[in-house]
């Protein structure tokens, strides 16, 4: 049986069996499907220094030919040492070994300087939510835990406790939402706000917490390194 390797380039054409993926690192010249499947196989025409390979197409459950250059050791060289490069890149942007990596100083809407975390995170029914915790005005102001998310998401009685659980422990932080007169007037129910210094002032290191706000969200993890920004706010100065 011809293969449709041989049938393109002629069974004087040396060519094997490929187990592994073979990389083209973004040279590939045209691909030609055709009908019948075959076994993954490689090809070279020295005189054209084209590489043809031949396989099996999951997606299209046909032969995929493709026919590239190759490249030079020196081009695979570059491409591993750049691929290490952008890893580790990666990882350290990544890496949340640094606690105030997401803490930066903003203008509250009264137009009072402020230091903020934020968040995007989602619950365990992958609903999203935004974390915002803030402090206004100098170190020793409290702390704000803000929730936020889509319109009509948070229309509750208020007040409603935050429950925080950490293993055995719970706590539950005291709903002060229509402190804020913004919010009290915002017919949206978008956000919700807590008191975090209580919290904060119980913990003694980052460990991961949950959130439950009942008929609203069932648990909302947050990180460690989330809970180590919202400790670094009560004690971060203003710039």
């Amino acid at each position: 049986m011809v293969s449709a390797l041989e049938a393109v380039m002629g069974r004087e054409v040396p060519h094997l069996l490929i187990t592994d993926a073979f990389p083209d690192l973004g040279m590939t010249e045209g691909k030609l499907h055709l009908s019948k499947p075959n076994v993954f196989r490689q090809g070279h025409l020295p005189k054209a220094n084209l590489v043809i390979l031949c396989f099996s197409d999951l997606s299209f459950k046909g032969t995929v030919l493709v026919v590239f250059r190759p490249v030079t050791q020196e081009c695979v060289k570059m491409s591993r040492l750049m691929c290490s490069l952008l890893a580790a890149l990666t990882l350290l942007v990544l890496t949340p070994g640094i606690a105030l990596a997401q803490v930066h100083q903003h203008e509250s809407e009264n137009g009072v300087a402020m230091v903020r975390s934020l968040e995007s995170l989602r619950d365990l029914d992958y609903d999203s939510w935004q974390a915002v915790a803030y402090r206004e005005g100098k170190p020793g102001e409290p702390v704000v835990l803000r929730i936020v998310g889509y319109p009509g998401k948070l229309r509750i009685d208020h007040p409603a406790g935050l429950h925080i659980l950490a293993g055995r422990r719970n706590w539950v932080l005291d709903d002060i939402t229509l402190d804020n007169p913004l919010l009290a007037g915002d017919g949206r129910d978008a956000a919700v706000e807590f008191a975090l210094d209580p919290l904060l002032n119980d913990l003694t290191n980052n460990r991961p917490l949950r959130l439950v706000l009942p008929g609203v969200i069932t648990e909302l993890p947050i990180p460690p390194y989330v809970v180590g920004e919202w400790r670094s706010l009560q004690d971060l100065p203003l710039s």
